[in-house]
């Protein structure tokens, strides 16, 4: 699984990233019923690139899939709703604001069987700039609130963590004001990943719970290779998937370890800056937690700003980003 999940770096985090003009359905037919119910639930037939699927429509998404599992199908409705859900606690205590639930503003997702429709796709959707995501080894992105997403091949396991890290991005994207520093981004996001099946209908979220990205950060501890945070801060995960697949993998082992420990030892820090930023108060936050000085100081390393201004910089993370990777890796 860990090989699948570099792919949550390339989806572009934050609301500042444009949304699509149009549903880029061109390709494909689209479903010939809706519900005027914002609450239903329909599952309807849907193809692209001659190819037979379902458009399933749940109060939040709408979602187009070329994987006709009866077992899958029958839970993607459920998995992405309770998705939805988490990411609006996963860092707060108050529940963050839903995206629209109309029919012009729900969440598209697209889930293909193959790599082949899944890159035909993303040359549909984003034309001349398509090139940096089809770089992409295996699972998909998310772009201006949508979701593409491929069948990885591995029985399907692996794309629900993928679905729930893109999920964030898409959710971000579409309901921030502001957007988060990537670092954080990334950071929440795999937190968004460990889940576990309780039945059939129902899916639990347990940020803690993520072998790959577990046995990842063991192996960089074990060998002395850890980023420092303010490496970590100012990486673009982007930039390392495209220079070194493992590179990436890293990372993302790293910002995860990021993630829980700021959620858990610095929870209410964390959710004053992500409630600020999906509020649009961040800019504001930081001209009155860092004096003049250091704001004009940081102002082109916005990411370096935030972590010092909420969380009290780099030098202090440090020293506890390392004895807290010693204590998980040590003891999940």
């Amino acid at each position: 699984m860990a090989a699948v999940m570099v792919v949550g770096s390339l989806g572009l985090g934050g609301c500042d990233a444009a949304r699509p003009s149009q549903d880029p359905q061109d390709e494909a037919v689209r479903p010939s019923v809706r519900s005027g119910r914002s609450h239903a639930i329909t599952d309807e037939p849907w193809s692209f690139d001659g190819r037979a699927g379902r458009a399933i429509t749940t109060p939040h998404y709408r979602v187009y899939t070329t994987r006709m599992q009866p077992e899958y199908l029958g839970r993607l409705p459920a998995f992405l709703e309770s998705a939805l859900q988490h990411y609006r606690t996963v860092v707060t205590q108050t529940p963050l604001p839903v995206p629209p639930s109309t029919d012009d503003h729900k969440l598209s997702t697209y889930v293909f069987r193959t790599r082949g429709q899944w890159e035909r796709m993303t040359r549909q959707l984003l034309g001349d700039d398509a090139a940096p995501f089809l770089r992409i080894q295996r699972g998909g992105y998310a772009w201006g609130g949508a979701a593409v997403l491929y069948e990885a091949g591995d029985g399907g396991g692996t794309l629900w963590s993928i679905a729930a890290h893109e999920g964030w991005h898409q959710f971000t994207q579409r309901t921030f004001k502001q957007s988060l520093p990537t670092w954080l981004e990334e950071a929440i996001a795999t937190l968004c990943e460990g889940q576990r099946w309780k039945n059939a209908e129902g899916v639990e979220f347990i940020p803690r719970d993520n072998p790959e990205r577990h046995t990842q950060l063991a192996a960089l501890h074990r060998s002395g290779r850890l980023r420092s945070v303010e490496r970590l801060l100012l990486d673009s995960p982007a930039d390392l998937a495209a220079r070194h697949h493992d590179a990436a993998l890293d990372y993302y082992a790293q910002v995860w370890a990021l993630g829980l420990m700021l959620r858990e030892r610095h929870p209410a820090q964390l959710a004053q800056c992500v409630e600020d930023a999906a509020c649009g108060n961040q800019s504001e936050r930081l001209v009155l937690l860092l004096d003049p000085p250091r704001t004009i100081a940081l102002t082109h390393f916005r990411a370096l700003a935030i972590a010092e201004a909420y969380f009290g910089g780099t030098p202090a993370l440090e020293s506890e980003y390392r004895a807290f990777v010693a204590t998980l890796v040590d003891r999940p």
